[in-house]
């Protein structure tokens, strides 16, 4: 049953109309990844359902893009990945797929097996299909054949889904966002890995992206906000300073997809993004290898850089491009991240807690970011001990830390300073760090250490170990009786 809403299929499918379907996990899915909880939760309600005797039941709506090859038509699932590999895996075990069913049942039954045995199921799923594997035999070992055989029977005839076909992708994943039911909510990243990775023509290159993608966040799930969470906000808070449109509530919630969606899928370099004398560029992320292409100058045309993520010619403040370029652009950061997290001036802060320290912490690590990203880590400390004496001086000199207050740069009554457009205009680290000093000689009042206490002790303590630099750079407006 089904009805047209203008471009896209409503509808509800039974499960063994669902796995008759040409179904398919798409390249950009990410991986398998339901717990124990879920499955016993899924399997707990489709069992009492039977024992209910409901004649229909609903387990939820799936969405799917349909695309169509050499006059073949495929519905790549955009949500219901989790449920749908599960179904398949009870079944399996319900049925074990022996051929020894009945002719309507064993056509079913040759469908989810064929579902589980086809599709495009990543390396990162397979130890969670395992896992739940074991779950789903243990929680039905002791019930009688004859009962599991009606269970099955149920799940095929009488357990049916809802669905949305749309051949529109990026509608699929804003329906998606919208309405997610039993999976985890789509991040914003994962919108943005399914946005770009439609513009990769080549199949294998598609996977190699979302491999890659999901190699830099699969240690991170327990973490509220993982790696690329990391990545991405930090850049969006330096674009948008840059840009001078900040604002306060960006230090609590950044739309990274908003910021973050392709412009176009131009393959060739503008001259604000590269030196000039190159025409293209190529990165093997196999081998982490950068090709740069020159214009028609006499430099025989192609370059090999090895580890050559680094060297990817991108910036900060750049358009967006779509497809792999943008993989590469955050590729490219993430490693310089994490680089700068090995470095304990960056996270120095990282322990701070109440809101105001937090903020704070988040303007003095993005714009850390944005100063090793143009100038390297030469002089990183010595910008790092500067930004922080700004930062110490409006959580001292405030009673309470608003965010709409950090983002206006104004660290004095007198004057403003904004570090992310000095850094972004200035041509070298050593102007950004005196025109820093400057500024802390004319207008960064004296900063009392024995006055403060609670959270403006907190923010202050971790930069006791560079007390001697401290007051150095802040000479007699460092005050702080001997212990």
């Amino acid at each position: 049953m089904s009805q047209t809403d203008h471009n896209n299929m409503l509808g509800h499918y039974t499960i063994q109309e669902l796995f008759e379907k040409n179904i398919d996990i798409p390249d950009y899915q990410r991986p398998y990844s339901w717990d124990n909880e879920q499955v016993e939760n899924l399997i707990d309600d489709l069992i009492e359902a039977f024992n209910n005797k409901k004649d229909k039941y609903l387990i939820g709506n799936m969405i799917f893009h349909k695309t169509t090859k050499n006059s073949q038509q495929k519905l790549n699932i955009v949500d219901g990945q989790q449920r749908t590999i599960t179904l398949a895996l009870l079944l399996h075990i319900l049925n074990q797929c022996n051929g020894k069913e009945e002719t309507k049942e064993k056509q079913a039954n040759n469908s989810y097996c064929t579902f589980l045995a086809n599709s495009q199921i990543s390396q990162l799923s397979t130890k969670s299909i395992q896992n739940n594997h074991k779950i789903i035999q243990n929680k039905l070992k002791n019930f009688p054949e004859e009962k599991q055989k009606d269970i099955a029977k149920f799940i095929l005839e009488k357990t049916i889904v809802t669905y949305i076909i749309t051949q529109d992708l990026d509608e699929a994943f804003i329906l998606f966002d919208s309405q997610n039911t039993r999976g985890k909510p789509l991040a914003r990243k994962d919108l943005l890995k399914v946005h770009h990775v439609r513009f990769i023509k080549q199949h294998n290159k598609k996977k190699l992206v979302a491999k890659r993608w999901e190699d830099i966040t699969k240690n991170s799930d327990d973490k509220p906000k993982d790696n690329v969470d990391f990545v991405l906000e930090n850049l969006m808070l330096i674009r948008k300073a840059i840009r001078q449109e900040l604002i306060g509530d960006d230090l609590v919630y950044l739309d990274v997809f908003k910021e973050f969606i392709a412009e176009n899928d131009e393959q060739e370099l503008n001259n604000y993004n590269q030196p000039p004398i190159f025409k293209k560029f190529d990165f093997d992320i196999e081998k982490n290898e950068l090709s740069l292409i020159s214009k028609s100058c006499n430099l025989k045309g192609l370059f090999i850089i090895d580890d050559g993520i680094e060297f990817l010619p991108f910036e900060v403040i750049q358009s967006i491009e779509g497809g792999e370029r943008f993989f590469w652009f955050v590729l490219k950061y993430f490693y310089l991240i994490e680089k700068l997290k090995n470095q304990d001036i960056f996270t120095i802060l990282d322990d701070v807690s109440g809101s105001g320290n937090i903020f704070l912490k988040k303007i003095y690590q993005s714009a850390i970011i944005l100063f090793v990203d143009k100038f390297g880590f030469d002089n990183l400390v010595p910008f790092a001990i500067r930004m922080f004496i700004l930062l110490l001086s409006r959580r001292v000199s405030n009673y309470s830390i608003r965010k709409n207050g950090i983002v206006k740069f104004e660290w004095s009554e007198e004057e403003k300073l904004d570090v992310f457009k000095l850094i972004f205009l200035k041509f070298s680290s050593q102007t950004v760090i005196k025109e820093i000093d400057k500024y802390i000689d004319y207008h960064i009042g004296e900063i009392n250490i024995n006055e403060i206490s609670g959270t403006k002790k907190e923010f202050y303590e971790p930069f006791k170990k560079f007390e001697s630099e401290l007051k150095k750079i802040l000479g007699e407006k460092y005050v702080k009786s001997e212990e």
